[in-house]
Parts: C-alpha cells; structure tokens; sequence
C-alpha cells in the first residue's frame, strides 16, 4: 500500500505495518505486539520526513520515545533499522556565533 497516513486508520495502519516487518520491532529488532506500538516516523517529521508510507514504521513505544529525533538507518545486514548516534559538542568547545564572527574576522 502506499499513500498518506490518512488514507488509513491508525489502528490497521499499525497492524499493517507490523505484518509487513514480520511482527518486529525495527529499532530493536524483537517481536511487537498491536498493543504496545505506534507509528514511528523513519526520517523524523521535524527533519524533513512525511507521512508517506515508506517513511513509517510501527515501533514499540518505549522505543519510538527513545529514539526522539535521532535520524535512523536501515542496514543491509540487519533490514531493521538503527538510530544514528551523534556526538554532542562538549561546552568549553561550543562558541556563540558572534565568537565565531568575531574569529572569522580576526583571521581575514
């Protein structure tokens, strides 16, 4: 099936979903269960992803909540998917963009 998350209900959307990936959670890789899944947005909503189908998936919702934002990747390997880790810039190394300007500037 393809189209917009609202050409479905949220309930048959999740029950499709979960017998689309075989009863399996992406993020971890266990069995799902109806009850305690939602829909979980592949690339998330807030950096660019839609609602088209192919950019949901249904994850239990402790993991769908740890994953927040994280963008996630789909390995060949595995055919789930995994959240993206990124590194977080320690504070003494963080710098206000006029720091920055002001950097720039001195070196031109």
């Amino acid at each position: 099936m393809s189209g917009k998350i609202s050409s479905m209900g949220t309930r048959e959307l999740i029950r499709d979903l979960l017998n689309e990936q075989n009863g399996i959670c992406p993020l971890c890789g266990k069995p799902a269960s109806f009850r305690v899944c939602n829909i979980d947005h592949k690339q998330p909503r807030s950096l660019g992803g839609g609602n088209e189908r192919a950019n949901l998936q249904a994850t239990h919702i402790e993991c769908n909540t740890r994953k927040g934002n994280g963008g996630i990747v789909n390995p060949p390997t595995f055919g789930g998917s995994v959240r993206v880790k990124t590194k977080k810039i320690p504070k003494d190394l963080r710098f206000s963009t006029a720091t920055v300007n002001r950097m720039v500037k001195e070196k031109s």
